[in-house]
């Protein structure tokens, strides 16, 4: 395979040395094979990488424990020398939090994405293969989170109050609270009920009488009715209840990638570098059903998760100076069409004339405001 001409060979694929690469068939793909000579041109770079699981099922949350010990230092600590009391069972006492595991306080990842000086770490054997092709004619990014309607009127309020009390005050019996809600309903929590109409510049009587009409509601729908407490109270009273509608912040999105590319080989080099290009992005995507399966052909338990993708857009090999930065992403969709033109044409080798290769990524992600404070990441950011 002769020697990559695109910046990305001269800036740090040197660092492993020529005869190293030439050993590396497969190990860096590009299309097309030759690049402008000054390695100027914009791409798309694709590092193949094993998938790491995280780190902990629990989100760095891990049980602690106690089990009597012969003290014998007298520091309240066993040491090594130390033994526990024979027969003695450990009792679970709390919990220790550690959130850098999990990456929920965290913006850092056990992927480095963004940094343009790589370090001999990153051409371990965790990464399986690299990919450069022609950044795509159709280069977005689009960021978003979710904010969604969310209401609370008076009385939903009130119930979390009660709920909150219950927690507060564990000795206080559902059947306590549950009397209290009774008392408001039927006009002996008049306490309550004069304290939310202050409130409102309204009568307990009117609360009162609002609140029987929206429970007769509820209670007609046990036979099949459908009708909400509020079409009762309008009915009844000309009245219902204040939503107090907000929009609140309610998640995060996780953003996806799709890019097309056409592959119209000139020759029989870029003919088999098109070929290994699709076939090891397949095969990347695809689970495996691991070891077992590959020594004894049975059926498998389990399956590995797929290989997961670094993208990087570049210019001159180097990190590109405006276009956003990704954060780690899974390929959920691979798509060739191997008639490109409208027609079906191959050349004597069978390779055809014009390719169209879709892919799409998602990150496995979110993206953070902290992410926009990373060193060395340029440009719009993420």
């Amino acid at each position: 395979m002769s020697e990559p001409s695109s910046g990305l060979f001269k800036t740090e694929l040197k660092t492993i040395g020529k005869n190293y690469f030439a050993m590396m068939d497969d190990y860096y793909l590009q299309y097309p094979v030759q690049r402008s000579a000054d390695g100027g041109e914009d791409s798309l770079l694709i590092q193949c990488v094993e998938y790491k699981a995280p780190n902990s099922m629990a989100y760095g949350i891990t049980p602690t424990y106690e089990q009597p010990f012969n003290d014998t230092n007298g520091n309240g600590v066993k040491d090594a020398d130390e033994e526990f009391v024979k027969d003695s069972k450990p009792t679970e006492i709390g919990f220790d939090i550690d959130l850098s595991k999990t990456g929920v306080n965290s913006t850092g990842s056990i992927y480095d994405t963004h940094s343009s000086e790589y370090t001999g770490n990153d051409f371990s054997t965790e990464t399986d293969f690299y990919v450069e092709l022609p950044i795509p004619q159709s280069v977005r990014d689009a960021n978003g989170c979710v904010w969604e309607g969310n209401s609370m009127n008076i009385f939903t309020s009130a119930g979390l109050a009660l709920a909150s009390s219950l927690m507060d005050d564990p000795n206080r019996s559902i059947a306590v609270a549950t009397q209290a809600v009774v008392n408001t309903m039927t006009g002996r929590g008049g306490n309550l009920l004069e304290q939310v109409a202050a409130a409102g510049g309204v009568t307990s009587g009117d609360i009162q009488n609002n609140l029987k009409a929206a429970l007769a509601g509820l209670a007609v729908n046990q036979f099949g009715a459908n009708v909400t407490p509020n079409t009762v109270m309008a009915r009844t009273n000309g009245q219902i209840l204040n939503s107090n509608k907000e929009l609140l912040f309610n998640g995060t999105k996780l953003r996806e990638f799709a890019f097309q590319f056409t592959f119209t080989p000139r020759d029989a080099g870029e003919s088999e570098q098109a070929r290994k290009i699709i076939r090891k992005m397949k095969k990347a995507m695809s689970p495996s059903m691991g070891k077992a399966y590959s020594e004894s052909k049975n059926q498998a338990i389990f399956l590995n998760s797929p290989k997961l993708f670094l993208l990087r857009y570049l210019k001159g090999g180097e990190d590109h100076p405006f276009l956003n930065s990704f954060k780690p992403c899974a390929l959920t969709e691979f798509a060739v069409d191997y008639t490109g033109t409208g027609a079906y044409a191959t050349y004597g080798d069978g390779t055809p004339v014009h390719m169209k290769v879709s892919m799409k990524f998602k990150e496995t992600n979110p993206v953070y405001a902290e992410d926009y404070d990373k060193e060395n990441l340029s440009g719009v950011g993420y």
